[in-house]
């Protein structure tokens, strides 16, 4: 009776103290370096950082931040309606798995949580709640899935990456994109969940392969987010147009910015305020491109003089444009039709 009634004291002192009585269990087969862990609770790596492949049975409830970080992690296994509800910062970093399929029962994910890994896909379930999802640095990553749960996607998620291709889930609740979350990425184009109201600085920066792209009404922009960007097709309203280009932002840095789609408001006058004041110093390289606005007119530009161009208020045709001594230096020019 007595040895109860102790044990029943060491587990109410260390359940005040915050301390969980569940435990896991680490199994080592260290001929074939698999690491299976069952039990209760949080794990970690128990210590095998040598292990190639790692199971995680049912019971497992969490992996604690940077448990396997800089291990010899090449696979991981997670049974089939396990408990898993949590994967902590770092916890995959710098491992050589190249897949992983997150279990469903996962509501949060920590931050850099596989970073440095050599993942060539990652799909973020529906069930993924809470965390800032990416994968900086994944240099072998080509494809990513975000399911409709996550909200933000981190600063510098999926920089350093080969990424190809971004899916965003329907009916998502994606409202954040970090700073430089896609910056020299792979991406051709992204279609911008509406649920996005904030798009972080250099988001974009030098994707050199993205042609077309469009901005939710309202959403913020944050200066830089698509300097170096070849687009092909942007579609953005002139107030946040306006406010990009207050914000030191480089549409028109852009080497081949060819169509703007204005969904709401005037592009022509936003570029016309703008195109040639302070707020366009990263003007210079930008070699032509048409506006489509609201109102359904069009805006030629051009910086070299090989489509048309305008000095003050002298609006030249194409044919007068060829017959015009060109201006010196990159300086922005725009024509309106």
């Amino acid at each position: 009776m007595k040895n109860k009634y102790f044990i029943s004291i060491i587990s109410v002192v260390l359940l005040a103290a915050g301390q969980s009585m569940a435990a896991p269990s680490y199994n080592y087969d260290e001929e074939n370096k698999v690491l299976t862990i069952s039990g209760t609770g949080s794990a970690g790596n128990g210590g095998y950082t040598s292990a190639t492949s790692v199971v995680i049975e049912d019971g497992v409830t969490s992996l604690q931040g940077q448990a396997f970080r800089g291990t010899a992690l090449e696979n991981v296994t997670f049974a089939k309606d396990g408990t898993l509800t949590s994967i902590g910062e770092r916890a995959f970093e710098s491992t050589k798995i190249t897949s992983i399929d997150i279990p469903d029962t996962v509501t949060s994910i920590g931050i850099n949580a596989f970073q440095y890994s050599k993942l060539t896909s990652l799909t973020i379930p529906d069930s993924v709640t809470s965390g800032n999802i990416g994968c900086n640095s994944c240099s072998q990553l080509t494809e990513v899935t975000i399911g409709k749960g996550v909200t933000s996607l981190q600063g510098q998620a999926f920089k350093g990456t080969a990424l190809e291709n971004v899916t965003f889930a329907k009916d998502g609740t994606l409202t954040s994109i970090g700073e430089r979350a896609f910056e020299g990425t792979n991406i051709t184009s992204i279609d911008i969940p509406n649920t996005v109201t904030s798009i972080g600085w250099d988001a974009f920066k030098y994707c050199s392969k993205l042609t077309s792209l469009n901005i939710p009404d309202g959403a913020t922009i944050g200066g830089g987010a698509f300097n170096g960007v070849k687009l092909g097709n942007l579609t953005i309203s002139a107030a946040q147009l306006e406010n990009y280009l207050k914000a030191g932002g480089g549409f028109l840095a852009n080497p081949d910015l060819v169509k703007i789609k204005c969904t709401s408001g005037n592009c022509k006058e936003i570029l016309e305020t703008y195109g040639n004041g302070k707020y366009a110093a990263y003007g210079a390289g930008v070699r032509y491109g048409s506006v489509k606005n609201a109102d359904g007119s069009t805006t030629y530009f051009d910086d070299d003089g090989n489509v048309a161009y305008y000095t003050g208020k002298r609006i030249y045709t194409i044919e007068e444009a060829n017959a015009v001594t060109k201006p010196a230096g990159n300086t922005f020019k725009l024509r309106y039709k």
